[in-house]
């Protein structure tokens, strides 16, 4: 249910969250594979790692030898692909609570994680947010299985996918102590755990730093200008500096009256959960000191709620008569699902906290550069294209050349510049608006974007 629902969600409602889902991945991936496009400032001084483009780009390598015109089919394909690894995190909410306070607390779970929006929404997004807790959620279900069952091997995923999640974003790299503290400090786990937990991940973040060695030059390229540029050089405060509390906001606003629930029940399972609280609420207390917030920055914490609040349901329905169990799962399931949906329908950009100056707070998350992307699909096909003005946007909020897909010189206004238009090196221009000017042969229209030819 829940892949069905993400994949129809995202091949109708496609949307751009922030123009870091294009240019620090399906714009650097689609660059790597077919040789062309924008390479952002973080990229030329080498402050990313390429782990994510990487990825990206082994799904988009088969096109380049495909017979296909057009950037449709590789586009379609990556959002399907991005919202099936989405799915590994109802599989391990149902794999955790079900391993912390047994099967029904597993099915809520992921009937949990496949039914709430955020996790709809944010399922087709390229963005390290999303990758970096598509591995640190598995992994801390391995860390808590290994330790209780006395797997060593599950401490070894757990250092490995730790290490990842933290590779993808450095940030995260602070939870492979801060667990490796929780198990083998406070539990006092067997040096074998220990060996295995640190081999695994030292081997990846060595790894990752032999990539940078291959790419930049030097180990650890990116992680060290990382580094110099947020924490010594202050870049992290230089943009946005927002309350300390801020993201508490958030929550209110996208989950409304359903954040005190989820935090309420995820209170009771406080006792089975305490490596799950205490990386929550590390997690949280990290980034809510960060002056630089934004919403996406905590994705990681969502199936972590949604977890510990499956196990303290549980426990709540323990606590009343078995006969009403089931009717009272079944009310609380429905208000959670009739609260997606009206959570979901009332997502705009305002909500999302994006400073959204630069976007109508009150426009549809779900359609926000929905014309765009669809305009520079439909030019992806144009055989005569050989250049466009784009008088929408500025640059940073196009869809690039991952979905223009032609090797055209691209001239960018934010407004209608027709002394532009005796420039032959396009012959194609996209503007806001409609505009009478005998040189221009209306194309076709994208909701309130038209697109004309010279003619």
């Amino acid at each position: 249910m829940g892949l069905v629902v993400r994949w129809v969600t995202a091949l109708g409602w496609e949307n751009i969250i922030w123009p870091d889902e294009i240019f620090q991945s399906l714009e650097q991936a689609h660059g790597l594979v077919f040789g062309y496009g924008f390479v952002p400032w973080e990229f030329r001084e080498g402050l990313r790692s390429h782990l994510v483009p990487l990825f990206l780009a082994g799904f988009l390598w088969p096109f380049k030898y495909l017979p296909l015109t057009g950037s449709w089919p590789y586009t379609t394909v990556v959002r399907l692909v991005l919202c099936s690894l989405s799915v590994s995190l109802i599989v391990f909410a149902y794999r955790y609570a079900r391993l912390l306070a047994g099967e029904r607390a597993g099915l809520i779970a992921a009937f949990l994680l496949a039914g709430w929006y955020e996790f709809i929404y944010f399922a087709p997004k390229a963005l390290g947010d999303m990758f970096g807790a598509y591995c640190l959620f598995p992994g801390l279900f391995f860390a808590e299985r290994g330790l209780r069952d006395r797997r060593v091997r599950d401490l070894g995923w757990a250092g490995a996918l730790l290490a990842l999640g933290g590779m993808i974003r450095y940030q995260n790299l602070l939870l492979l102590p801060l667990i490796g503290l929780y198990l083998f400090g406070y539990q006092r786990a067997e040096g074998r755990y220990v060996k295995a937990y640190l081999f695994a991940a030292l081997s990846v973040v060595m790894a990752a730093g032999a990539l940078d060695w291959l790419i930049w030059g030097s180990p650890f390229h990116s992680l060290l200008v990382s580094v110099d540029f947020y924490l010594l050089r202050g870049g992290a405060t230089r943009s946005t500096l927002t309350p300390l509390g801020w993201y508490f906001g958030e929550f209110w606003r996208l989950q409304g009256l359903l954040f005190p629930v989820f935090c309420g029940l995820a209170l009771l399972a406080w006792p089975k959960a305490k490596l799950l609280w205490t990386v929550l609420l590390s997690y949280l207390l990290l980034h809510m000191l960060i002056a630089q917030k934004e919403y996406r920055y905590l994705f990681f914490l969502l199936p972590l709620l949604v977890t510990a609040a499956a196990v303290g349901g549980e426990r709540a329905l323990n606590l009343i008569g078995e006969k009403w169990r089931r009717p009272v799962l079944a009310a609380g399931l429905a208000v959670f699902l009739l609260g997606s949906l009206v959570q979901g329908v009332s997502l705009n950009w305002g909500k999302l906290g994006y400073r959204s100056h630069f976007i109508d707070p009150h426009q549809s998350a779900w359609t926000v550069k929905q014309p765009h992307l669809r305009a520079y699909r439909y030019l992806s096909g144009q055989s005569d294209l050989v250049g466009l003005h784009d008088w929408v946007d500025t640059p940073a909020w196009t869809p690039g050349y991952y979905y223009l897909h032609r090797w055209v010189p691209v001239q960018f206004s934010n407004g209608p510049d027709l002394s532009a238009l005796s420039d032959r090196r396009a012959n194609y221009c996209l503007v806001r608006g409609k505009l009478s000017d005998r040189r221009l042969l209306l194309v076709r229209q994208f909701a309130d974007l038209t697109l004309y030819r010279k003619k």
